[in-house]
């Protein structure tokens, strides 16, 4: 697999994410989110999520699809709309879950742009594979 500039930016924001969390104290395992014990299924943005001990009030679920739009818990936002509302989270003590679609191919230029908001945002991230819609 060839990265290219764009996977050297991928994995610039990656080591982004990963120092943030180290600065944050979050474990990179982040697998210790857990859901309700109510539901397998994935929780709405506002249910209660732990990550290394550490409870969220909301979670915001960021997607990126193929040709860069980026959805915040189901709604197509603009990347402006996106930062204010990273903020009110960062506010509300909340954490994000970023899933891309396409993971394994080169990311469009709104992925990056979404990594960069959410870490200037100081706000946990879970990275997901698997799409949450």
């Amino acid at each position: 697999m060839s990265w290219g500039p764009k996977g050297t930016e991928v994995r610039h924001l990656i080591n982004s994410v990963v120092v943030s969390f180290t600065l944050w104290g979050f474990v990179a395992g982040a697998e210790a989110m857990q859901t309700p014990a109510r539901s397998e299924a994935s929780p709405s943005y506002d249910a209660s999520i732990i990550l290394a001990g550490r409870e969220f009030g909301e979670i915001a679920k960021v997607k990126v699809d193929r040709a860069g739009r980026i959805y915040l818990n189901g709604r197509i936002v603009t990347l402006e709309n996106l930062k204010r509302e990273l903020s009110r989270f960062h506010k509300v003590n909340g954490a994000v879950w970023y899933h891309r679609e396409n993971p394994h191919q080169d990311p469009p230029p709104e992925a990056l742009a979404v990594l960069q908001a959410i870490i200037d945002a100081r706000l946990p991230v879970k990275l997901l594979e698997k799409d949450f819609d």
